[in-house]
């Protein structure tokens, strides 16, 4: 991450702090010790040896806040203490943190054979749409059941309807349906609508703009922070223009 710059074009726009440093001490026999068999040997060689000699190990959690966003955490296992204060001191409550350093690059030179880990994964490509969010709203607002439209949906749209849309749009007609039913019965801001709209841009029309825009949307107003942003947000004053008549 490039920091230190006061370029309005190329400065940080969000900065992650840490807001707290959790350490669990986990003695043998305890519930939350990771088991043998899923620690790779090679790769988490002392972690391993701990756990197989029964020694006692430590898990960490560093507590960060990027802007308005909730806290999240970044979880880590140490098999010595020593570890766990080092952490601890290399990220102290109040300090910057980047939960993606891993993909920062070692140089800043141009090497076509060694593109940054942040480049690469942007030229395969970065996942899909929010899907566990996107079945929680459309669970919580009864459009589905069991992962599957909801009965009140099926009855709304009807035998005739459904071999209409069938027609239309394949398989895919239930994403049709369930945008339909959400934009005549709820706000298209709802989260909802937003839900809905990802899944006809994804599986319907394909288009991967308006797929990442409302998945952003999505995110972002399920975040809840433009419930809080008027509140602590100056308000936005215009700048009147002058203009002169001939």
């Amino acid at each position: 991450m490039v920091l230190g710059t006061s370029n309005k074009w190329t400065r940080a726009n969000r900065e992650t702090l840490v807001v707290d440093f959790e350490v669990i001490e986990l003695p043998s026999g305890s519930g939350l010790r990771p088991k043998l068999e899923v620690l790779d040997q090679l790769k988490d060689a002392r972690l391993y040896r701990a756990i197989l000699e029964e020694r006692t190990i430590w898990q960490t959690h560093i507590l960060y806040k990027s802007g308005l966003y909730e806290a999240q955490s970044s979880f880590g296992l140490h098999s010595t203490y020593e570890s766990v204060e080092a952490l601890k001191s290399r990220h102290p409550v109040g300090s910057s943190f980047d939960p993606l350093d891993f993909l920062d690059s070692d140089t800043k030179e141009f090497d076509p054979d060694g593109l940054s880990p942040f480049t690469l994964i942007s030229t395969f490509g970065r996942g899909e749409p929010p899907y566990f969010l996107i079945y929680d709203v459309l669970h919580g607002a009864g459009i589905y059941e069991n992962y599957q439209p909801s009965q009140d949906l099926l009855e709304w749209v009807g035998d005739k309807g459904r071999e209409a849309l069938e027609r239309q749009f394949g398989e895919n007609w239930q994403c049709v349906a369930i945008m339909d039913y959400c934009v005549k019965h709820f706000a298209t801001t709802s989260l909802a609508s937003l839900a809905a709209r990802v899944m006809v841009a994804d599986f319907v029309s394909d288009d991967q703009f308006d797929m990442g825009y409302a998945s952003r949307e999505l995110e972002v107003l399920a975040s809840g922070i433009e419930e809080v942003g008027p509140v602590t947000l100056p308000a936005y004053v215009p700048v009147p223009v002058l203009i002169e008549c001939p």
